[in-house]
């Protein structure tokens, strides 16, 4: 009986590992940013009238290959809230 449950705690905690499911959002956003899911978009900022390339804007993106790709305004005020970055 004790070899039993052993083994099903042993399987319990591989599988919430590798499967990655965390209790709550901010471990799951600590998470992304320790693995690299958080993805720099460079968009050029442009002269309408000229063409001209007058500087750059970053966007940030949540990627993950088990669930879709996230809007930063899902994950942006979750950071700030939790003082992983400042606004």
């Amino acid at each position: 009986m004790i070899f039993i449950f052993s083994v099903s705690l042993l399987f319990y905690f591989l599988m919430r590992k590798y499967l990655n499911v965390y209790t709550s959002e901010e471990e799951r956003l600590r998470y992304a940013i320790n693995q690299g899911y958080i993805v720099p978009y460079y968009q050029p900022l442009v002269n309408g009238k000229t063409g001209e390339i007058y500087g750059v804007e970053i966007l940030a993106r949540w990627q993950n290959s088990t669930t879709p790709s996230r809007s930063p305004a899902e994950f942006i005020p979750l950071a700030e809230r939790t003082g992983l970055i400042i606004p």
